[in-house]
């Protein structure tokens, strides 16, 4: 049985990578699909066992994670959420 992998140069399978090409793609790619539109939270359950920073604000490429109604014991998705549109609209108010 012959050894397919001795047919050939290592030199065949090398790959030239060019870090700063895959670097500038991915940064306009992300540039192209989150283009900053005012700032909108969605909800993002965190698994640390703290309700406050359940939601996740948007604005384009920047992400902000808030801690919101820090004076309440157990905080409900709903309560959160209506907290997280109050901060988005404090945030696109300027």
């Amino acid at each position: 049985m012959r050894d397919r992998d001795a047919e050939y140069d290592s030199s065949d399978w090398e790959v030239q990578q060019d870090e700063s090409c895959a670097d500038e793609y991915l940064e306009q790619s992300m540039s192209e699909r989150y283009e900053a539109t005012g700032w909108t939270c969605s909800y993002s359950p965190t698994m640390n066992d703290d309700w406050h920073d359940d939601a996740v604000c948007r604005n384009g490429n920047e992400v902000i994670r808030p801690y919101l109604r820090e004076w309440d014991d157990f905080v409900t998705e709903a309560e959160l959420m209506e907290s997280a549109r109050e901060y988005a609209a404090e945030l696109n108010a300027g």
